[in-house]
């Protein structure tokens, strides 16, 4: 929980020197609310089983998606086999610089219970630590990535480069249903980035 959070804060700063620097304006998101947010949508992550095999990580693409609708931010989700999905954001730019990939995966390792003091899709939060499958690889990261993404979204800040946030399954297990399933598929969406 603790490395999360400093990941988070890392990003949202250099969110928030964006917001300053490219828009001229002073006025910065809540960061106790945003950090709180970011908590919730980790522990919410979490809760959701992807273990690989089998994946099923179309329940991840279906999360993220539901929260980007209610954003306004353009996505698309990819069904790469029955129960693997690969789900793309892209927020625009200007152009003048190449587009960003934010890429992390979905999918978890089994989780033996045995050895658990918790269940590892509770998402269970103790003494300051987020307990669950995915918390430290790489669902953490995913979902700093996603406030990160959001965060541009909300505050309007100017971009020199499209931003694009890459949710793939199967990295567990080497990817081809996953990153390499997307670039053999779907070239033209990561083009020159």
């Amino acid at each position: 929980m603790k490395r999360l959070l400093v990941v988070v804060l890392i990003l949202l700063a250099q969110c928030s020197d964006a917001i300053r620097a490219q828009s001229g304006r002073s006025a910065e998101p809540d960061w106790n609310k945003t950090g709180d947010e970011a908590v919730a949508l980790l522990t919410n992550y979490v809760r959701i089983d992807t273990t690989n095999p089998p994946g099923n990580e179309a329940r991840a693409a279906d999360f993220f998606a539901r929260i980007l609708e209610k954003e306004g931010i353009d996505f698309k989700v990819f069904d790469s086999a029955p129960g693997r999905a690969v789900l793309y954001a892209r927020l625009k730019g200007n152009g003048r610089k190449r587009p960003l990939i934010l890429l992390n995966h979905s999918d978890v390792v089994p989780a033996d219970r045995q050895f658990w003091s918790a269940d590892p899709f509770s998402g269970d939060i103790r003494d300051g630590y987020l307990y669950g499958r995915g918390a430290l690889d790489m669902k953490s990261m995913g979902a700093a990535q996603f406030m990160s993404l959001l965060l541009l979204k909300r505050t309007g800040v100017p971009l020199d480069r499209d931003v694009i946030f890459l949710a793939t399954p199967d990295e567990e297990a080497g990817g081809r249903a996953g990153a390499g399933w997307f670039v053999r598929n779907h070239p033209e969406l990561i083009r020159d980035a």
